[in-house]
């Protein structure tokens, strides 16, 4: 989702966890190809601070506490 929102020309910043499964590459590209996008153009009003987090089906527990870390340490900033 991105807003667009201007407030007296600084960029509404936007936080974003992105959760894929190692080997999803066309998931990963198009988040890529979006982050590009928003940060060649300014005139959206958007800075985008994001995160990703890769995990596996076969790992559910260690790609589940890896999603809590990613988490906590943003509660934390």
């Amino acid at each position: 989702m991105i807003n667009r929102v201007f407030l007296n020309d600084f960029a509404q910043e936007q936080h974003f966890v992105f959760v894929n499964e190692e080997g999803n590459e066309v998931a990963d590209r198009a988040v890529d190809v979006a982050m590009t996008y928003i940060k060649k153009n300014s005139k959206l009003g958007v800075s985008v601070e994001l995160r990703k987090v890769v995990g596996n089906r076969t790992d559910s527990n260690t790609f589940l506490e890896s999603q809590f870390l990613n988490f906590q340490l943003i509660l934390n900033e």
